[in-house]
């Protein structure tokens, strides 16, 4: 279970303004509502006349044509659009050509992910995240979460991007898939793409074209704020200090980055980002922490997890982190990991992103958490 933190706040998320639609053949205007874009339950099935592929997808969304050979849903009339979900296929040979690695090129999946910094990437990127396993509709997949920052309409916003990558036919083939998301905090719209995409079937056409691995669609308006990516921070960010707690007490003295976040609890993995604003030059901790009814159970269930930190998409080392036990009440031991943070700058925002690696199912005594990788991801906007 996650350690139930200090108070209940959930992160907000962003609603589609409703209009209403009158009728003309009316004495008296009624309006109705446009459709919830974020309704699963009143979805329809989006075919292609190749068969090439089926998914799931709910009013209010713009579906390609039937005959497309790259799949592009939008939502939103405007530009750039509320989001966007790219699929297409390629060969998979040339798919891994066009994705060198920095050893050499791709040959697989994660690979391929590994070595993608086309497009508007290159101008936009913020952090790119670590290459995780995942699942793409039915088929296991390569998944790599970018976070982007631009400006459109003059308003500064963190977008993010999501790629996936997967191989059919025994590997001759490649299916690829890129979910742009404008607004990174909109988390109501993370679940709704991924419910749609878990939806995936496909037989893929017997002649392929080659897509590109740069995205089909890219925000417009957007313009730069901040330099190409590197390992570590970009120069016109300031750099944060990390280090080490001296100790127990300092680990649970200094304010922690959560604050009164309510965090989510999944059973399964999936990716859950969060939102706070902080003063300036101050001290903050930030902790990864795990709880399990009993301290047999809580020992067994770290056995099978491997956790990192990333601060501004560079790994903080394990010797920054410290890593301590302690029994809250009858029902919760816990474990914890915290790193202690000082250099926030006022106007920037910096990203801080805790994964967990898990190898096997575990039981904390309250129920069960399947295998996989699990992510938060922490926006932190300095005031």
């Amino acid at each position: 279970m996650r350690y139930p933190g200090r108070s209940l706040k959930t992160f907000l998320s962003i609603f589609l303004v409703m209009t209403a639609i009158f009728g003309a053949a009316q004495t008296s205007l009624a309006a109705q509502a446009i459709p919830d874009p974020y309704d699963m339950g009143k979805a329809v099935a989006y075919t292609a006349s190749s068969n090439a592929i089926q998914v799931t997808v709910p009013q209010g969304w713009t579906l390609p044509p039937a005959d497309a050979s790259t799949f592009i849903f939008t939502l939103g009339t405007e530009k750039p659009a509320q989001a966007t979900i790219t699929i297409g296929f390629s060969d998979a040979a040339t798919y891994y050509e066009q994705a060198a690695d920095p050893s050499g090129k791709a040959k697989t999946p994660t690979e391929a992910l590994q070595g993608v910094h086309g497009g508007f990437l290159i101008a936009l990127v913020q952090s790119i995240g670590e290459v995780h396993s995942g699942k793409l509709g039915q088929l296991d997949a390569a998944i790599r979460i970018d976070f982007l920052r631009g400006v459109a309409e003059d308003v500064e916003q963190l977008s993010q991007s999501t790629w996936y990558v997967a191989e059919i036919e025994n590997g001759k083939r490649i299916i690829h898939a890129q979910v742009l998301q404008l607004d990174a905090a909109d988390s109501r719209l993370q679940t709704t793409t991924q419910a749609m995409l878990d939806t995936l079937l496909l037989n893929p056409p017997a002649a392929l074209t080659t897509a590109a691995l740069t995205p089909t669609v890219r925000p417009p308006t957007a313009r730069p704020t901040r330099q190409p990516p590197t390992a570590t921070p970009t120069p016109d960010v300031p750099a944060l200090t990390v280090r080490r707690p001296k100790n127990q007490a300092e680990a649970e003295t200094v304010k922690n980055l959560w604050g009164d976040l309510k965090l989510a609890d999944p059973r399964e993995p999936e990716t859950n980002t969060y939102s706070v604003r902080i003063p300036a030059q101050q001290t903050y901790a930030f902790a990864s922490g795990w709880c399990a009814k009993t301290q047999s159970l809580l020992r067994q269930n770290l056995s099978h997890r491997t956790g990192s930190i990333l601060v501004n998409g560079a790994a903080v080392a394990q010797e920054q982190i410290f890593h301590y036990e302690k029994k809250i009440d009858a029902t919760h031991f816990c474990a914890f990991d915290v790193i202690v943070i000082t250099g926030w700058q006022s106007g920037e925002s910096y990203i801080i992103q805790s994964y967990i690696d898990q190898d096997a199912e575990i039981n904390d005594g309250t129920g069960n958490y399947a295998a996989g990788v699990y992510e938060d991801i922490l926006i932190v906007e300095v005031t």
